[in-house]
């Protein structure tokens, strides 16, 4: 038994100890001290900590679209996305795109349907090391300055157009993508935030290492099975908040149509089924 013990013991003190090195890591990568809430049940980073659900998200959506966050993430107030408008613009037949790939290494991302008829991608002059490029009928856009907190983008769809894949790579900084309906929704974000509302068709794959994501998804929470890991990290489905040190459970009936793949490292997933709360995309 005492030989038990202090091999728990010597387990305790790793995790502890890559409990600390993520948290040093992720506060090296942009994340705020006040994430600790709780001890160790950490909420992650985001630009505010919203209780109100959907019409929450939606109400950050329109701050941060009238404006840069009074200059938190760089900008200088004024309409942030309008200007966008004047700058450079790019545009692609909405025939020839049915995924959609963006890796943005630091800046603030938006994606929404709207009526266009093809596909625009505006950007602003910010961008050091920006390029855009099709493989098939995948459209991929990639900004790989590190320290480019001024760069944006905004990606328009037309209205009704569905996704058969959203691909999404964030290392340092803010993804909004507001009313899709994506077949297979894959994200990955760094040390920032990333905020989804819309559909979910068949899959979605969420990690984060020292950032938040929030995801209010069209259908009730049955209609996924749901896979969830965290080391320090919180995940959060419907109000009920699963986190501890290297937590991982499964959740709901393999036979459901929808898997959902949430991994967090220290930081926060939430997921909001919208009919359990009653309100709409």
């Amino acid at each position: 038994m005492k030989r038990v013990g202090k091999i728990a013991v010597k387990i305790a003190g790793i995790c502890l100890g890559v409990g600390c090195i993520l948290l040093i890591i992720s506060v090296a990568m942009g994340a705020d001290l006040s994430l600790i809430e709780d001890g160790f049940g950490l909420r992650g980073w985001r630009h505010r900590h919203s209780q109100d659900g959907l019409e929450g998200f939606e109400e950050e959506w329109e701050d941060w679209t009238e404006d840069w966050h009074e200059g938190r993430h760089g900008g200088h107030g004024g309409r942030y996305w309008e200007d966008l408008r004047e700058d450079r613009q790019l545009s692609f037949p909405a025939s020839e795109v049915a995924g959609l790939r963006i890796d943005f290494q630091c800046g603030g991302v938006q994606v929404a349907r709207e009526d266009v008829e093809d596909v625009e991608v505006y950007t602003n002059g910010q961008l050091s090391r920006f390029s855009s490029r099709q493989e098939g009928s995948t459209l991929i856009l990639e900004n790989e300055g590190l320290e480019d907190k001024n760069a944006r983008m905004l990606i328009l769809l037309p209205l009704g157009m569905d996704l058969e894949e959203l691909d999404a790579r964030i290392a340092k900084g803010m993804l909004m993508a507001r009313d899709l309906s994506v077949a297979r929704l894959d994200l990955d974000v760094g040390a920032g935030y990333t905020g989804y509302s819309g559909d979910i068709g068949e899959s979605c794959t969420a990690r984060t290492s020292a950032g938040a994501i929030e995801l209010y998804v069209r259908g009730a929470e049955e209609d996924f099975y749901y896979t969830v890991r965290s080391d320090i990290g919180q995940v959060a489905i419907n109000g009920r908040a699963f986190s501890g040190l290297s937590f991982s459970q499964t959740l709901g009936e393999e036979s459901a149509g929808k898997h959902m793949d949430l991994q967090c490292s220290v930081g926060s997933i939430e997921v909001n089924n919208i009919d359990t709360q009653g309100g709409e995309a």
